[in-house]
């Protein structure tokens, strides 16, 4: 599930997320987001292949919420947010700061950093990502933002064995995504 190569569609691709991706009170429960993709057919059989799915992250966050017995919110903050002192940083608040805007840009295994111009970012501060949940429901400041990520890094917040496992590409992820750099590079 961690290196989307479960065939489980995304929950983007649903007919529900896609019609109400700008409705500001549009706020599914996770469950439900994912039985939306459980309607859907698989991308491919599991193992055989990779695509980025928002719905692993979002199973995985079910499954946490159960063997923690609290809520991801709740997870994250005691794990992550308070221990760093990211106290700009939530989890499915709707009470972002009017003031934040925030962008998007698109790539696939064409784009070059040349195409990485200013102009390719897509205003997305009015975009709902309320239903993103455990698959980028948190909302962040630059600050914080530069704090986890130095975290990350440092070992604060994964180990060295667990930080290599995350820059590990899998086999499918080598054949779907040739010539990557950095630590998804092909062989």
């Amino acid at each position: 599930v961690l290196q989307h190569t479960s065939g489980i569609p995304d929950t983007s691709d649903t007919p529900q997320i896609i019609a109400n991706e700008h409705n500001p009170t549009f706020k599914p429960r996770p469950r439900q987001v994912v039985g939306w993709a459980s309607a859907l057919p698989p991308t491919f059989p599991a193992g055989t292949s990779w695509k980025y799915s928002n719905t692993n992250f979002m199973i995985l966050g079910l499954v946490a919420e159960s063997v923690g017995r609290k809520s991801l919110a709740k997870l994250f903050t005691q794990r992550f947010f308070k221990p760093l002192g990211l106290r700009d940083t939530t989890l499915g608040s709707a009470n972002l700061r009017p003031t934040v805007a925030s962008y998007l840009i698109t790539v696939n295994q064409t784009t070059t950093p040349k195409q990485l111009t200013w102009e390719r970012f897509a205003n997305q501060t009015n975009n709902n990502a309320m239903w993103a949940w455990a698959a980028g429901g948190i909302q962040s400041t630059s600050c914080d933002l530069g704090v986890w990520v130095r975290a990350l890094i440092s070992g604060k917040v994964l180990d060295r064995a667990h930080r290599k496992l995350m820059q590990t590409a899998s086999p499918q992820s080598r054949r779907v995504i040739p010539n990557t750099v950095g630590p998804y590079a092909s062989p």
